[in-house]
């Protein structure tokens, strides 16, 4: 399976390792085969994530202990799926309908067992999980998009029922700070919680309804949105870019920040004004980071010269009335050689 694949080839390979390490298929080492069984439960959630895959793609398996750390002590997470939920619901529907509940139900040989352990521990190598789902050859660079909400939001269903994506517009504003939007579908109201920080492609999954909601960002009209961090412009005056300018940025909660911009600067930068978001800091623990702001100068050039030439006109004056007042001979010779050039020109 390469880097690109799809949702499809993504869960095509989970079920394949996810039976070879099934602990019911591997009696004589189960222990083993039980952190093998959580850790591909663990791969599927992180290719499965934008956000997650994103990190591992850029960073690779640091990159989720320091940036996508959930709960059970995994890094990246499992979003509060148990693996045997996800084996239950990855197989349901395969034989004839679903599979009931956590109660062993079987698929051919393979029995959904309840109560396994948490999910911390073991020495499996994840790095490992991960390129083999991906073919072996380790992934590389690649731009992802937000990250999900609760679910897979994919196709299909135990019922046969195709799952709906239906979208959800958030202003910039409702993303930085959160907000509750109430949305239809199939003659159901669904209350969406939207968490700051959210970017677009975020899904939020309800299995049951066969519908996923995923989000959208309107555009701003004043900031634009960079990953984390938020860019805006400034317009300073004529002289701003010499003397240095002052500006006040108002910020999507309210707030209003001051900038200043030294002379001959044409961008500044300034920590933690950007978008919210979760990282795990060096002791484990979840916090609440926030990108950057980065304000951009911005001259209107056909304003600048209209004030130039006014003030070229000005000091015109100011130089000929200083001229009348002690070289009136002076003044007359300019003024009518500036008549001549005017006729003439």
């Amino acid at each position: 399976m390469g880097k690109d694949a799809g949702p499809e080839e993504l869960k095509k390979a989970y079920r394949k390792m996810a039976i070879k390490y099934h602990p019911d298929k591997n009696p004589d080492n189960k222990e083993e085969a039980e952190k093998k069984f959580k850790e591909v439960a663990m791969a599927y959630e992180t290719l499965s994530d934008p956000n997650k895959k994103e990190l591992y793609d850029r960073f690779g398996e640091a990159g989720l202990k320091q940036g996508g750390g959930g709960p059970s002590g995994f890094p990246g997470g499992m979003g509060g799926i148990d693996p045997n939920d996800l084996f239950a619901q990855m197989f349901a529907g395969m034989q004839g309908g679903g599979m009931g509940g956590m109660g062993g139900m079987p698929f051919g040989n393979v029995h959904v067992m309840g109560g396994m352990p948490g999910m911390a521990g073991g020495n499996i190598d994840l790095n490992d999980i991960l390129q083999q789902m991906m073919g072996g050859g380790g992934m590389h660079a690649a731009g992802g998009r937000g990250g999900r909400g609760a679910g897979m939001g994919g196709r299909g269903g135990g019922d046969g029922r195709p799952m709906q994506l239906r979208p959800v517009a958030c202003s910039l504003e409702e993303l930085y700070n959160g907000a509750t939007k109430t949305e239809t579908a199939n003659n159901k109201r669904f209350t969406l919680r939207i968490q700051p920080g959210w970017k677009a492609g975020t899904k939020l999954s309800f299995e049951d309804d066969r519908v996923a909601f995923e989000v959208t960002e309107q555009e701003h009209a004043f900031f634009v949105r960079q990953g984390n961090d938020l860019a805006c412009i400034a317009s300073p005056g004529p002289l701003g870019i010499l003397t240095g300018s002052e500006h006040e940025i108002r910020t999507l909660d309210g707030r209003r920040v001051s900038v200043t911009l030294a002379p001959f600067t044409l961008a500044t930068t300034i920590e933690k004004e950007g978008m919210p978001y979760r990282e795990t800091d060096a002791l484990g623990q979840r916090v609440l980071r926030k990108g950057r702001l980065v304000v951009y100068l911005y001259f209107n050039w056909s304003e600048l010269r209209s004030t130039i030439a006014s003030w070229v006109r000005t000091l015109m004056y100011i130089g000929g009335a200083y001229l009348f007042l002690t070289n009136m001979s002076a003044f007359f010779m300019l003024l009518m050689l500036y008549s001549f050039i005017r006729g003439h020109g």
